[in-house]
């Protein structure tokens, strides 16, 4: 899935990364927090779900030939004149493989995939992910740590924003809930970027309230949004 692509997902067009990007920048001018945003194609593979939900599957079908197997032979016969009971099994067990096959290949949609996985699950994949990009690119190490990530998720609708301790130790964890909420009600309703930007104003007004910009106020973090594809 190209950027675009991934972009259209959540209802964000490319022409609004420079908007974003020169809000980020405003806000870092007018105090010494570090805005960074990355776009995950997904969380997790769930390999071992959508596996799960195949062997599920074939199993199902399995047992459905197996109680129609008068009739899969009958049918059988029918096109190839007599057939030895142990050629049904076999028929029976090739589909069943099959249908298994057929299924694990479509779990990997994200529509089939976020109906398959639990939500639980999906919520823990979203946090360890942003936690882990949170430390490989860099917001965890800037001079006041005042860095803060904001992560969405396509595939889970997910967002999750992180602050780094300089940031804690003055605002409360509940008001960057309620920030990543109010983003993931712009993904739902198709209003990402109007959602973006007022949590970036936000940020902007709260940031300057208790982390005034130094002298220098260097820009420590690249401001261009972060697009992470699936398996990275």
């Amino acid at each position: 899935m190209n950027n675009e692509r991934l972009m259209r997902n959540i209802s964000l067009q490319p022409a609004d990364l420079a908007e974003l990007e020169k809000a980020i920048q405003m806000t870092e001018q007018s105090s010494s927090g570090e805005i960074v945003i990355a776009i995950a194609e997904e969380s997790s593979d769930y390999s071992f779900r959508e596996l799960f939900a195949a062997v599920l599957f074939g199993a199902a079908v399995f047992t459905l030939l197996l109680l129609c197997n008068s009739y899969v032979t009958q049918w059988m016969e029918y096109h190839w004149w007599h057939v030895e009971p142990s050629l049904v099994t076999a028929v029976t067990g090739a589909v069943s493989f099959l249908a298994m096959a057929v299924f694990f290949i479509f779990a990997n949609v994200p529509a089939i995939d976020s109906l398959i996985v639990p939500k639980k699950e999906k919520e823990q994949a979203v946090y360890r992910r942003a936690l882990r990009h949170f430390v490989e690119s860099g917001v965890y190490a800037t001079k006041e740590r005042t860095g803060i990530l904001i992560y969405i998720s396509c595939m889970e609708r997910q967002v999750r924003i992180l602050a780094d301790t300089g940031i804690r130790t003055k605002i409360d964890e509940s008001y960057w809930k309620d920030r990543a909420l109010e983003v993931a009600h712009g993904i739902k309703t198709g209003t990402t970027k109007k959602a973006l930007l007022s949590t970036i104003q936000a940020m902007s007004t709260i940031l300057s309230q208790h982390f005034p910009p130094s002298p220098q106020n260097p820009d420590e973090l690249e401001n261009a949004i972060t697009f992470i594809r699936r398996g990275q």
